[in-house]
């Protein structure tokens, strides 16, 4: 039978392991956050919070994809005036995009507004339970996830600044409504958990009951399923971080010694290259091609695989990983005072000063400035060359990929090139020995 003392302990091991803080202080002096939507499992866990007596909040999204969603919101405001535990209702936008399901939508849009409200030090908890990890390994299994995919949900993860935490994952929803009846607990029903349009809905109406009638440990036997599958995940992990050294290179993948790899390790560090850079998992149609003709494609070509908001290319025997390219007008022409940094919103990059052993005079930089990009024929001669020289050799000599060249900054002062971000300066306009000298950086962000 669920309690709080076993609640409290075990909510307790989850922060102890988690926040790993030298001297462990006692569980109240956290704040908590309950995500709580007046269902059974979110108010069993505010429960538990309160009669824990420990440091919480209760926050209700309102989705706005049902009328019943006000009312809700006032039932959630009325049960947290009873426990005395601050409540707070938000809105928020979860009509889904083309081709994203409403799902996946609801959820991305309750997280992001959670994560936005949470302070310093806090800790968000929601209330998924035992049969919520075994729909979501079933759910993942029919997607042909790998081990991090059916490793479910984790008990406890980083999120937002802070860490997000399951402690109910572990309790069967039987627990739960004991739990309830105990302690006379009211809850909301949502009409829409019974829609079997719903993948889950349909898992948990039709399937789970004939699983359990032959089953009855079924979910806890998909748990340790689960359980095992995180194991492997991190194993994968582990050897993913290995291979790394020798194969990842600021942000790049070096082919030749991908190509020493195993197959399956070669997939392996592929997604792992990939998560590194933040960027969207491959499918394995998008994986096989970068790992088939990607990699395999001459040295002078420059093939290109893409999916989602991510795209893969190939130059000089490496392979590249970076959010899609949107279109960028070269012809622009930006006014710059160098003593404030200036973003550049297209490229998601700022341009900005640094105080350096050579580089630009402080009289020059003190100076309007203007920012353009490559057209063509351009020409400069870099402080330490004998020789004035054209851009494109210079780039061509620096291995600067061919679809960065047009979206690099160049600096101009009157009409004359003096420097080009991140790179070069112009010796006709560096600083004195003795006095100050600036580069121009061009960084993401």
């Amino acid at each position: 039978m669920l309690d709080t003392i076993q609640f409290k302990d075990h909510l307790t091991g989850l922060v102890e392991q988690s926040t790993n803080p030298v001297s462990f202080p006692s569980l109240e002096s956290f704040s908590f956050i309950v995500a709580f939507s007046g269902g059974l499992d979110s108010h069993v866990l505010l429960h538990l919070m309160h009669s824990a007596q420990l440091n919480v909040r209760a926050i209700y999204i309102e989705h706005g994809l049902q009328e019943a969603s006000k009312p809700w919101a006032r039932h959630c405001a009325d049960v947290c005036e009873q426990l005395g535990i601050a409540f707070q209702s938000i809105s928020v936008n979860a009509h889904p995009d083309k081709g994203e399901s409403l799902e996946a939508s609801a959820r991305t849009a309750r997280y992001q507004a959670l994560a936005e409200q949470m302070q310093a030090g806090e800790i968000l908890l929601t209330a998924q339970h035992l049969q919520d990890q075994s729909e979501t390994l079933l759910l993942q299994m029919l997607r042909t996830a790998g081990p991090a995919g059916l490793s479910a949900m984790p008990a406890a993860k980083a999120f937002a600044g802070s860490w997000h935490m399951r402690p109910l994952l572990g309790t069967d929803r039987v627990e739960l409504e004991a739990y309830a009846a105990q302690h006379q607990l009211q809850w909301v029903e949502d009409p829409s958990n019974s829609d079997q349009r719903y993948d889950r809905n349909f898992f948990r109406q039709s399937i789970f009951p004939l699983l359990k009638k032959r089953w009855p440990s079924i979910n806890q036997t998909l748990a340790n399923v689960s359980g095992l599958q995180a194991e492997a995940a991190e194993l994968m992990n582990d050897l993913a971080e290995l291979d790394a050294e020798k194969l990842i290179d600021d942000n790049t993948l070096s082919i030749s010694h991908l190509l020493e790899l195993s197959p399956a390790r070669q997939r392996n560090i592929v997604r792992y290259w990939l998560q590194q850079c933040q960027l969207d998992a491959p499918t394995a149609k998008r994986l096989k091609e970068i790992l088939g003709s990607m990699v395999t494609a001459a040295n002078d070509k420059m093939p290109m695989v893409n999916w989602a908001d991510t795209e893969v290319r190939r130059f000089q025997g490496k392979l590249y990983a970076m959010k899609t390219l949107s279109f960028f007008d070269t012809e622009q022409s930006i006014d710059w005072q160098a003593s404030q940094p200036l973003v550049l919103p297209q490229l998601h990059s700022e341009v900005s000063l640094v105080e350096a052993a050579s580089g630009l005079s402080s009289e020059v930089i003190a100076q309007p400035l203007t920012i353009r990009f490559r057209s063509g024929g351009e020409r400069i001669k870099p402080i330490g060359r004998a020789h004035t020289m054209d851009l494109k050799k210079l780039m061509q000599e620096s291995a600067i990929p061919p679809w960065q060249r047009s979206r690099i900054p160049l600096i101009y002062s009157d009409d004359k090139l003096i420097a080009v971000a991140g790179y070069w300066v112009a010796d006709d306009f560096k600083n004195a020995v003795n006095k100050p000298a600036w580069q121009i950086i061009n960084k993401e962000i």
